[in-house]
């Protein structure tokens, strides 16, 4: 055999070993799929589009574009300067729960990524020194093995760029 032919054979070797490995790709997605759907962070309804976080309904509706603190919020504007609310509770709530009590920690990680994203357009966010995480009770923290506020905590801090304080509350 010549070195031209081994040559060729090697590359029709390669893109053989190419399409196989593209074949079992694809055939693993479509298992994964099939046994574990892809669910929205928000409602945790099967999402249609693979690769997505959110359903279309959720990126509808989920989301506050234009609140007016004075009408939603009067009663606590004696006691905060500014309000920011990103997304209407009874959409989130689903993902809050499922973060907070059915330890689906990815969930979590993934509403704080939306938070931080949409914090990120906030002009007064530069203004921020601190990220202070609310402790938890040492009993809910045994019983949860986890800590939400300090989670969500981390990832606003490493995201915004602000630094984390999580022990002067207490």
């Amino acid at each position: 055999m010549s070195n031209e032919e081994k040559i060729i054979l090697l590359q029709k070797f390669k893109t053989m070993k190419s399409q196989f490995f593209t074949a079992i790709k694809s055939i693993l997605s479509a298992f994964r799929s099939v046994f574990f759907p892809e669910n929205c962070i928000i409602c945790s309804k099967e999402l249609e589009e693979s690769g997505t976080q959110i359903c279309e309904n959720c990126k509808e509706n989920a989301f506050i574009r234009n609140v007016h603190k004075d009408e939603y919020f009067a009663p606590l504007l004696p006691f905060c300067e500014d309000v920011f609310v990103m997304f209407h509770y009874n959409y989130v709530k689903k993902g809050i729960i499922s973060f907070k009590f059915k330890k689906q920690i990815t969930q979590g990680k993934h509403l704080a990524n939306l938070l931080a994203q949409g914090l990120k357009k906030q002009d007064w966010i530069k203004e921020i020194d601190y990220v202070i995480p609310i402790p938890l009770h040492p009993k809910a923290q045994r019983k949860r093995q986890f800590n939400q506020c300090e989670i969500i905590a981390d990832i606003l801090s490493k995201e915004l760029g602000i630094k984390k304080q999580a022990d002067n509350l207490f």
